[in-house]
């Protein structure tokens, strides 16, 4: 009996994301801006199909699939407020985010339709009403950081971690520290090496607001000055922590394909994943911003769909 021979499948798959964790890394670290704007296109996309479809068959973990409504109304909201921001009233946009993080916490919970309506206006004029909406950093975290890093790299290890807590394995442990060191990494090193080319300086302007904050909260000088971003140091090390957040964010989905099931669809889903998964990239490839502006809906729809997932996650942590 060989080696290979004796190791689990949950091992193995440890194994190979430790792998894919690496791998993220050393591309993230030689072309960071490249290897995002690479991974949002082609495997974002993707990713955000097969995991709506993924959450539908499991109910989206909630009592029933109605629910689901409030948070696809949220996300539309949102949509109009990012693609036309005069549309939308700045403040109450990071008031919708607040109640789409919390309100899933009542759908476990709370049955009636009547009663969820309650609670979701009260938990959105609460919001606006106690001032909250006014604290800087809270509306940073909400409107930069929660849909993004939160969602691509804390919650990301909290799987991680959860799949340690249920196994008890030396190789979930292993993965989980890999994880960890691969994103403190980045902050440690000096690389003393930056490149990124014109046109992907160009694309990822959209995007810079997430690197501006991070710049922000490291206490960068002059942190406002996009051209730290592209030219700093620090600028460098915050992309690169971005670049494999996202990067390996999409692997760890598509590699745990075997345990997760979402592949398992009818074949009229699968076409139509696919064929929405081609147009999408077609639209990148025509122009980036186009595709960007084209997908931003179903990127938020996936990322405010999983909150419930995320809080059964960390109830899993409490009854460990």
């Amino acid at each position: 009996m060989t080696f290979l021979s004796t190791i689990q499948k949950p091992d193995s798959i440890n194994y190979i994301n430790i792998g894919l964790m690496l791998i993220s890394l050393a591309a993230s670290v030689v072309v960071p801006f490249e290897v995002f704007l690479f991974a949002y296109a082609i495997l974002g996309p993707l990713h955000y199909l097969t995991e709506i479809s993924w959450l539908h068959n499991k109910n989206y973990f909630i009592a029933t699939k109605w629910d689901i409504g409030f948070l696809v109304a949220i996300t539309t909201i949102l949509t109009i407020g990012a693609i036309f921001p005069k549309a939308v009233i700045n403040q109450w946009t990071s008031a919708l985010l607040f109640v789409s993080f919390i309100f899933p916490l009542f759908l476990f919970t709370v049955k009636k339709i009547r009663q969820k309506f309650l609670i979701f206006f009260l938990l959105f004029f609460f919001f606006g009403i106690s001032g909250l909406g006014k604290v800087l950093g809270l509306k940073i975290f909400l409107l930069v950081f929660l849909p993004t890093l939160i969602h691509v790299y804390v919650f990301t290890g909290l799987f991680i971690l959860a799949g340690f807590i249920k196994t008890k394995s030396l190789s979930s442990i292993l993965s989980l520290i890999v994880f960890v060191l691969c994103g403190v990494s980045v902050f440690l090193f000096d690389f003393d090496f930056r490149f990124i080319s014109d046109f992907s300086k160009q694309t990822y302007q959209p995007y810079t607001v997430l690197n501006i904050s991070m710049l922000n909260l490291f206490g960068s000088p002059n942190f406002m000055n996009i051209e730290n971003v592209y030219n700093s140091n620090l600028g460098f090390m915050c992309m690169r922590f971005i670049a494999f957040a996202y990067l390996y964010h999409y692997l760890n989905w598509f590699s745990k394909t075997s345990v997760i099931k979402w592949h398992e669809i009818s074949q009229k889903r699968t076409l139509g994943i696919v064929f929405l998964w081609l147009l999408s990239i077609s639209l990148y490839i025509y122009d980036y911003k186009v595709g960007f502006i084209a997908l931003y809906f179903l990127s938020m729809l996936h990322v405010l769909l999983e909150f419930p997932l995320n809080f059964i996650t960390i109830k899993l942590f409490y009854r460990s």
